[in-house]
């Protein structure tokens, strides 16, 4: 994770772990492009992290309202911990207007 980041992810994950929920796996560093988008992905600036993704995978061409964004079948990542997540700056995926990427936070808007 990009160095600016570490205070922000870390009380973000202490604050969820206090809830009892800890993730199994964070993905961070890839220099790659946008999946199913132009551009670079933020990912490639470690300003953004994909957690538990085998278990909250991305959906594209999933607009607001598409009942497949309903939780739990979309995801596993509890709605008070996105809570959390938010109040620490970061931008949940699962908000993205055309497609569901409940597993990523990324710490940067332009998506």
């Amino acid at each position: 994770v990009h160095r600016k980041l570490v205070e922000p992810l870390t009380a973000a994950l202490t604050k969820s772990a206090e809830l009892g929920w800890r993730p199994k796996t964070i993905g961070c560093f890839n220099p790659r492009m946008k999946r199913g988008a132009t551009g670079i992905s933020l990912h490639t600036f470690g300003a953004a992290v994909d957690v538990d993704a085998a278990a909250n995978p991305l959906i594209e061409r999933c607009p607001v309202g598409d009942p497949r964004r309903i939780a739990p079948a979309s995801r596993d990542i509890p709605d008070d911990v996105i809570d959390i997540w938010r109040a620490e700056g970061w931008i949940w995926g699962g908000d993205f207007s055309g497609r569901y990427d409940p597993m990523h936070f990324q710490f940067a808007s332009g998506c």
